[in-house]
């Protein structure tokens, strides 16, 4: 079923690293920003040795207008290496891996070796 009229608008205005290993990150930078009623995230990611796993947690929650109830929409923790070669196995995550690979300075799949700069 197709929705030619959006009743909702998707907000991003904060993106949290709350974890972050000060021996595997020389440096890391992230940045949300709204242009044209759209949500772009750059980030900067400089490692100190070759990364040959990563674990992510990824959560993200909304709110509606007016209220103070958030609602969970999801929150999970996977295996980054096997989502960016298998994207295509899990609808949700294959849209952000696409955007990742058309965007990113660099081929993004591991392993991700040292001094690389990936800015996405």
């Amino acid at each position: 079923m197709r929705c030619d009229e959006r009743n909702f608008r998707v907000y991003i205005n904060e993106v949290n690293i709350t974890h972050l290993d000060t021996d595997l990150y020389e440096k890391l930078e992230c940045k949300v920003y709204q242009v044209d009623n759209r949500t772009y995230m750059d980030s900067i990611h400089i490692f100190k040795r070759t990364v040959d796993d990563i674990t992510v947690h990824a959560a993200l929650d909304f709110w509606k207008l007016n209220r103070k109830q958030k609602m969970k929409l999801y929150d999970v923790e996977f295996d980054g290496c096997y989502i960016l070669e298998n994207a295509n196995k899990n609808r949700l995550f294959n849209m952000y891996v696409k955007n990742l690979k058309k965007h990113a300075n660099l081929k993004f799949k591991c392993p991700f070796r040292p001094v690389s700069i990936f800015i996405i």
